[in-house]
């Protein structure tokens, strides 16, 4: 297992963001952030390129001990807040299995297809690490990562050590 500190954490953040913003031409209007791990990372990608508070909301499936809550996933903030052609970035920490990545995006169609019949091109996915090939069935938006691991490879991020220390 490998330990990932703060500032190997930041510059993953910076390089996500450039190719965000720079290769892929995208300016994300709301981050759907996928909890507990994607917290951190897209409250640095917010700093970064300015996306308002308002414009934010979490979707959790688990508990802060890792107990699936409920078959449905929760939604918690920005219903109401899109509007037509405004364009939604998920983040995550880790994308191993795609199945939590699947739910959230999927919650996100919905909310856009409410205002627009294609709302896949106004989806992008962003994580520190992808494990795997970085194909996730059901997902047809581009799936950037910093780094790519073989599966069953594990990392620690500092969040998860020491209380965050």
């Amino acid at each position: 297992m490998s330990s990932i500190y703060e500032y190997e954490v930041d510059a993953m953040v910076e390089q996500l963001c450039k190719k965000i913003t720079r290769v892929y031409n995208f300016r994300p209007d709301a981050l759907f952030v996928i909890m507990k791990g994607g917290l951190i990372t897209a409250k640095k990608i917010e700093a970064i390129l300015g996306i308002p508070m308002q414009f934010r909301f979490h979707y959790s499936k688990y508990d802060v001990n890792g107990i699936i809550l409920h078959d449905q996933p929760k939604r918690r903030g920005i219903e109401g807040y899109l509007k037509k052609e405004e364009k939604i970035l998920i983040v995550d920490d880790v994308i191993e299995t795609g199945d939590t990545l699947r739910l959230a995006y999927q919650e996100a169609k919905k909310l856009l297809k409410n205002n627009d019949k294609n709302a896949e091109k106004r989806i992008m996915v962003v994580s520190l690490i992808t494990k795997g090939n970085g194909n996730v069935d059901g997902v047809t938006c581009p799936i950037i990562s910093a780094k790519t691991l073989k599966r069953g490879d594990w990392v620690k991020f500092y969040w998860e050590e020491d209380g965050g220390k």
